[in-house]
């Protein structure tokens, strides 16, 4: 075939060149066009990739933003909680250490110096005021020791101290268990050394009062006992103090 197209081209070169010419024509035509054919279908392909891979993208921004505002919704929850937290945290130390403080007072001073009057001086009428100026006494009580001050001087004063000291024994059981159910109804705002330190307190305390029964006054096994417990209250309660005063500072820097 080679050689009839030399042969062709030989014997009539002007017709060859013109044939020749338009095969040209006719390729290059092809050739542009089929390149034109793909890069427009290699256009569509991308720009379809690509609004695939923007509409994934959209997506998957959607999701994080999301993710990120539930994230800071429960950072903004978290921190109002501890704000929350931190708040009733610095009402209930003071008061609860402010309840503990009365309740050792009042039990300690079971046993503490008690200033009255020497009621052995007192006639009829200092003695009925001194009465009257009692305020937990009741009327047949106030009656009927003022009848026997009459009679009997010493009995008079001896069953009054004892009457006495019934009520200050009880005033301090009040303060004791307003400190146990103050600490019980809050104690979910102590720290876990916080409570502990409660407990021993209140327990120590509520041990050694159940002691100082007036009852058990002639008991030589409770006194010795009694002691004890009255010598280690003091550095328990210190202790108690300085875990809430810790407690408070730590909650300032965080």
């Amino acid at each position: 075939m080679i050689q009839a197209l030399w042969d062709y081209a030989k014997t009539d070169f002007a017709s060859f060149i013109g044939d020749f010419s338009l095969i040209t024509l006719v390729l290059g035509g092809l050739f542009f066009w089929l390149r034109a054919y793909f890069t427009n279908s290699f256009q569509k392909k991308l720009e379809s990739h690509k609004g695939l891979v923007n509409s994934e993208l959209e997506t998957h921004k959607g999701a994080v933003n999301s993710k990120i505002e539930e994230v800071k919704h429960n950072q903004q929850k978290v921190f109002k909680e501890f704000d929350l937290y931190t708040t009733k945290m610095h009402e209930v130390y003071p008061e609860l250490y402010k309840k503990m403080e009365y309740a050792y007072g009042e039990v300690l001073n079971l046993r503490g110096v008690i200033l009255a009057p020497d009621l052995r001086r007192f006639n009829q009428e200092e003695f009925d005021e001194h009465l009257d100026d009692l305020q937990n006494l009741s009327k047949t009580e106030i009656a009927s020791l003022s009848s026997k001050f009459s009679n009997n001087k010493e009995e008079a004063i001896q069953e009054l101290h004892q009457k006495m000291e019934w009520v200050r024994y009880h005033k301090a059981n009040i303060h004791l268990a307003e400190a146990n159910n103050f600490f019980i109804v809050n104690e979910l705002y102590l720290t876990d050394e916080a409570s502990n330190a409660s407990r021993e307190v209140l327990k120590l305390l509520r041990n050694y009062h159940n002691d100082l029964n007036p009852n058990y006054n002639g008991d030589r096994d409770v006194v010795s006992d009694r002691r004890d417990k009255r010598d280690k209250l003091p550095g328990v309660k210190d202790s108690f103090r300085e875990i809430l005063k810790k407690d408070l500072k730590r909650s300032f820097t965080v």
